[in-house]
């Protein structure tokens, strides 16, 4: 997950270029024009930004580069869409009681580290203020964007001075795993063998995030599939797999987690796996500019990567 609200003040490091191309390496023509397609990348066209994008034929290039900064507007714009439904995938893995448990333990690492306090900016004055941790008083979900817990603290010199702080926690990076049945009495090894007839497989629809970006795996791995069921989300398949309706599927690595001993998950190899990337970002129109900066760097290298990492997630 992705936590964003509150952390120690911190000179936020450099971002590091991305490794894979854009949009995953699926066809930037079929984003700008509102739908997925899984590329190999073997057609592909770099910008003077070094950024690098990737068609499905040589005429989608050809058209593509007829307008190539309104095509990639487009396919962000698109791009940003899905990822709001990808967000909505995730959470529906998780229960209120999740959420709250990872923030309190995001806020314990934190204290830990800072001799028992909770820094905050006050985004008004700019100072620093030392704040007591006392509860979780509600969640509030918005599907799609995330989860918002309301925390209340209360200042160090001073309990009756409460403070009510707004968190925003969301699902981050994540690759995807093949899930089979616990034990994995099958014997599946790798994408190849989903094509086996011996085996019931079923796939999220390509019109979800999950669908399209295990379209691109199998694309990347030179497999075809022809799945039992085409699911609409990611706790559908999963559900198929755990419920022995189906031998296996391609979900997140987090979801095969989650799942405990219900299943059991084969990794995909990096060449072939697809990274469902999830931004965190300050907002330009902030009021508190020094906390987001902060946070956002106690999300890439502080406690909060710790406690993504712990729960199945990819470190930014």
């Amino acid at each position: 997950m992705l936590l964003a609200g509150a952390a120690p003040a911190r000179t936020a490091p450099p971002v590091a270029p991305a490794a894979q191309p854009e949009f995953g390496g699926q066809c930037a023509l079929g984003l700008a024009e509102g739908h997925s397609i899984a590329t190999d990348c073997s057609i592909s066209w770099t910008a003077k930004d070094g950024k690098r994008y990737c068609f499905s034929s040589e005429q989608a290039r050809k058209q593509f580069l007829e307008d190539p900064q309104g095509n990639i507007q487009r396919a962000l714009d698109f791009s940003a869409a899905g990822a709001v439904q990808a967000t909505g995938e995730r959470m529906d893995a998780y229960k209120t009681e999740d959420v709250e448990s990872f923030v309190s333990h995001a806020i314990a690492e934190t204290v830990a580290h800072n001799n028992g306090v909770f820094p905050l900016v006050d985004p008004v004055t700019g100072t620093t203020l030392r704040l007591i941790y006392e509860k979780i008083d509600f969640t509030r979900t918005l599907h799609g964007y995330g989860f918002f817990p309301d925390v209340i603290f209360h200042a160090q010199e001073d309990a009756g001075k409460r403070y009510l702080v707004d968190f925003w926690v969301k699902p981050g990076a994540d690759k995807l795993e093949i899930v089979v049945a616990p034990g994995n009495p099958k014997r599946v090894t790798g994408l190849r063998d989903l094509a086996r007839r011996d085996l019931l497989v079923v796939l999220e629809d390509p019109s979800v995030p999950a669908g399209s970006y295990s379209r691109l795996a199998l694309t990347r791995a030179g497999v075809k599939v022809s799945p039992k069921s085409l699911e609409l989300d990611v706790k559908a398949a999963l559900g198929k797999v755990t419920s022995g309706e189906a031998d296996a599927s391609i979900v997140y690595a987090s979801d095969v987690l989650a799942a405990g001993s219900r299943a059991s998950g084969v990794q995909i190899p990096d060449d072939q796996n697809v990274i469902a990337t999830y931004p965190i970002a300050v907002v330009r129109g902030t009021d508190n500019h020094a906390g987001a900066v902060a946070f956002v760097d106690d999300i890439v290298s502080g406690s909060g990567r710790q406690a993504l990492t712990s729960h199945g997630f990819l470190p930014a």
